[in-house]
C-alpha cells in the first residue's frame, strides 16, 4: 500500500516536472517568436547601431503617441542628441523629429520634455510652430517661440501658422504669434483670405481685436473684393461689424459684383430665409443702423445697377426700406 502511494507521488513529480519543461520551452519559443517579429523588443543585447536605430523608432512611436513615461526613459539613456534628432525615414512625414510628431498630435506635456531636454526648435520650424497653431497647442508654441522658433514662415501649401490658427478659430494663438511679429495680413493662395477675414466670418471679437491691435490692414480684401466689415455683416456678426466700423473700416467699398456692406444687409443667407422673415429683418435692421451712423453712400450701385434702397423694396420690408428712406447723408455728422 505504501508503495503504490510512493509511485504514485513520484509520478504526479515527475508530471510536475513535465510540465513545467513544457511551459518552459513554450516561453523561450514565445520570446524567440517575439524577437524575431519585434527585434528591438529585446535591446540589451544587440550591436550598438541596431539598438540606436530600435530606440529611434521606439522615441518616434512614443512621442507620436503620447507616452511620456517612454519619452522619458529613453532620454535617460546616453544616446539623447541622437534621439532628438532621429527623423522618420519614409512617408509624407519624412523627415519629423519626435518633436514634430508630439506637436502634430497636440502632446503638450511630451513636447515640453523634448524642448528640456534640446530638440531643436527650428528644425523645418515652418513645421513645428505650424502644427502647433493648427492644433492650438498655445502652451508648447509659447515655450517653442520663447526659444525663437521662426513664427512668420509658410508651408509648401502657402499657409503660416498664423492664418491655420485664425482659420481653426484659436485667438489665443493668433496672439501669441502676432506677439513675436507674425504678419497679419498674410493671405490664403488664390482667395487671398486674411485672418481679419477669417475672424470676421467667425463672429471671434477678441482674435479681430488682436489683429487690429497689430495693425492688420482693415480694409484688406479677399479675391473677389470682400471685406472684414462685408463678411461681419453677412454673417450677421454685429459686434465685430461695429468694431470694424469703430476702428474706421469703409463702409463704401464694394466687391467685383459692386455690392457695398449697405447692399449685403438686403441680402438674407439661405439659412437665414429658414430662420423666418421676421428674425432677418430685426438683425438686417440692426446692423443698417450700425452702418448708418458711419455716413454711407446710399447712391452706390452693384453692378446691376440697383442701390441698397432697391434691393431693400424689393426685399418687402417696411422697415428696411424706411431706415433708408429716411436717411440723408448731408445731415450726417
Amino acid at each position: 500500500m505504501e508503495g503504490n502511494i510512493m509511485v504514485r507521488g513520484v509520478a504526479r513529480c515527475w508530471l510536475c516536472v513535465g510540465v513545467l519543461v513544457l511551459m518552459t520551452v513554450a516561453v523561450s519559443q514565445a520570446e524567440t517568436k517575439q524577437k524575431a517579429t519585434n527585434p528591438c523588443k529585446y535591446t540589451k543585447h544587440l550591436p550598438t547601431k541596431k539598438r540606436k536605430l530600435c530606440h529611434g523608432l521606439e522615441m518616434l512611436r512614443a512621442a507620436s503617441t503620447g507616452e511620456k513615461k517612454i519619452v522619458q526613459e529613453l532620454l535617460n539613456q546616453t544616446e539623447t542628441t541622437y534621439l532628438l534628432a532621429y527623423t522618420e525615414r519614409e512617408g509624407w512625414r519624412r523627415g519629423f523629429t519626435a518633436l514634430l510628431l508630439a506637436a502634430e498630435n497636440n502632446h503638450t506635456e511630451v513636447a515640453k520634455l523634448l524642448v528640456d531636454y534640446g530638440s531643436d526648435v527650428n528644425h523645418t520650424s515652418s513645421a513645428i510652430v505650424y502644427l502647433m497653431a493648427e492644433n492650438g497647442a498655445l502652451d508648447t508654441l509659447k515655450l517653442v517661440l520663447n526659444l525663437s522658433a521662426v513664427a512668420d514662415v509658410k508651408t509648401s501649401f502657402g499657409l503660416s501658422p498664423l492664418l491655420i490658427g485664425a482659420w481653426n478659430g484659436y485667438s489665443g494663438v493668433v496672439k501669441a504669434l502676432l506677439g513675436v511679429g507674425a504678419n497679419p495680413d498674410v493671405k490664403t493662395p488664390l482667395t487671398l483670405y486674411s485672418p481679419l477675414y477669417m475672424a470676421a466670418k467667425a463672429g471671434d471679437k477678441t482674435m479681430a481685436n488682436y489683429l487690429l491691435s497689430a495693425r492688420a490692414d482693415i480694409n484688406v480684401v479677399t479675391s473677389w473684393g470682400v471685406t472684414a466689415l462685408m463678411t461681419a455683416i453677412v454673417w450677421g456678426h454685429e459686434e465685430v461689424a461695429k468694431l470694424l466700423l469703430d476702428k474706421g473700416a469703409d463702409p463704401n467699398l464694394a466687391e467685383k459684383d459692386g455690392m457695398t456692406p449697405l447692399h449685403y444687409c438686403m441680402v438674407p443667407r439661405e439659412d437665414e430665409v429658414e430662420a423666418g422673415q421676421k428674425a432677418i429683418i430685426k438683425k438686417k435692421a440692426e446692423l443698417i443702423r450700425l452702418l448708418l451712423e458711419k455716413c454711407p453712400d446710399p447712391t452706390i450701385t452693384d453692378v446691376t445697377g440697383k442701390t441698397a434702397l432697391d434691393l431693400a423694396k424689393m426685399s418687402n420690408s417696411t422697415e428696411l426700406q424706411t431706415l433708408l428712406e429716411g436717411y440723408n447723408r448731408s445731415n450726417c455728422n
